[in-house]
């Protein structure tokens, strides 16, 4: 679980991180990013909605919404390259997509990843 206001989280410190976010409320939700902007340097947003009716795709130019259930592997790509505007990404192995989907679903969950995807 994470705190909403993220206190004692050790925010990561370098310019252009990408947040991953889900979470079943708004509220919490628009918080994390408003408390995400005031102290990280440009950050940058994947939100992983729970609802199907939502928007998704490019938002804002720091914010790329893609289904929570479901998640593809290749959508994160995409959003990835998006928002930091290369070229998309290869697609990972099968096997890969499957331990993803399963790491990435929960009620409010946040993880960060840096300029080239890793886990920060």
């Amino acid at each position: 679980k994470t705190d909403k206001d993220f206190k004692g989280a050790r925010l990561p410190a370098a310019k252009d991180t990408t947040f991953v976010m889900v979470s079943d409320n708004c509220d919490v939700s628009k918080g994390w990013r408003d408390v995400l902007q005031s102290q990280c340097k440009k950050p940058k947003f994947i939100l992983l909605s729970p609802d199907r009716g939502d928007r998704l795709g490019f938002l804002e130019p720091d914010s790329y919404r893609i289904q929570a259930s479901s998640i593809l592997i290749s959508q994160i790509h995409k959003a990835l390259a998006t928002l930091n505007g290369v070229a998309p990404l290869a697609a990972p192995p099968v096997a890969q997509q499957k331990r993803a989907r399963g790491a990435l679903r929960g009620k409010n969950a946040l993880c960060s990843l840096n300029r080239v995807g890793r886990r920060g």
